[in-house]
């Protein structure tokens, strides 16, 4: 997101047809989107929930700076099981990053597969634009070239 954003979403009451009076708040009902921007937000009042936030949900800070704005921005005290709960935190969107970085190079690998079928690679040029294209040994080629091929042959 490239900028700090706040929306207050809320129900009214339009009446389509009829004189019927709910009993009730219909303004119980009500939704705030916070958007975080991708860089922290600077330090003022006007976007000091979106600096919390920002601290607590970025991937760029280390827990050490985050547990440093915490105490030293909004004051709160950095007791051990905060301490923890951040760095769960940190290693969480780690975690994250980590399987979307390895969903991303199978998507990868197994594009490379099909454009080499489609275009009638051999056996060894598929494996050579595998090694190539995916930064991969020979070997760790070879075992995805075999299980895709398995793959392609059991859903004949």
């Amino acid at each position: 997101m490239e900028e700090d954003s706040m929306n207050h979403i809320h129900l009214t009451n339009d009446t389509i047809m009829g004189n019927h009076k709910w009993k009730g708040e219909i303004e119980l009902l009500n939704i705030i989107m916070i958007g975080v921007a991708e860089n922290l937000s600077r330090k003022d009042e006007s976007h000091e929930l979106h600096r919390l936030l920002g601290a607590l949900l970025s991937e760029k800070l280390k827990a050490a700076e985050k547990m440093d704005i915490l105490e030293n921005e909004y004051h709160i005290a950095m007791e051990e099981s905060i301490e923890e709960d951040v760095k769960t935190m940190c290693n969480l969107s780690e975690g994250i990053e980590e399987r979307a970085m390895e969903r991303g190079r199978k998507d990868g690998i197994n594009t490379v597969l099909r454009l080499a079928e489609k275009c009638h690679l051999s056996k060894e040029e598929t494996i050579q634009q595998l090694c190539e294209g995916m930064k991969m040994e020979v070997a760790e080629a070879e075992k995805y070239y075999e299980e895709y091929r398995k793959d392609v042959q059991t859903s004949l």
